[in-house]
């Protein structure tokens, strides 16, 4: 929606977008002054697309760290099963309950 603008010598003056009011600008202050806004525009677009590109990359890495970690959280699970198992069972089978700790063991060392 256009707005009604008033100028400083009491001119209205009914700009539909931006280039109706560098125009204006143009006229009372000079180029040099136009083209410093249209500069400082064109600096706020490149930025706002290096922000939109850093944010994707952002999302992007952040799925695969929850991929990561749903996947280590699951083989996790997995090993505390297996301990559970083997204590369960009858006979404790030290050896493997061993082999089991030390896998959980160094799954956390690499995460860490």
């Amino acid at each position: 929606m256009p707005h009604i603008l008033k100028l400083k010598d009491g001119k209205l003056i009914t700009p539909f977008s931006i280039n109706d009011v560098l125009e204006e600008i143009d006229s009372y202050m000079g180029p040099e002054i136009r083209s410093y806004i249209e500069d400082w525009e064109a600096d706020i677009q490149e930025e706002k697309e290096a922000d939109r590109y850093d944010r994707a990359e952002a999302e992007k890495e952040l799925e695969e760290v929850k991929d990561h970690q749903h996947s280590f959280l699951c083989d996790l699970q997995q090993e505390i099963e297996a301990v559970e198992t083997l204590l369960d069972a009858d006979r404790l089978n030290r050896k493997a309950l061993q082999k089991t700790v030390q896998h959980i063991s160094q799954m956390l060392y690499r995460e860490l």
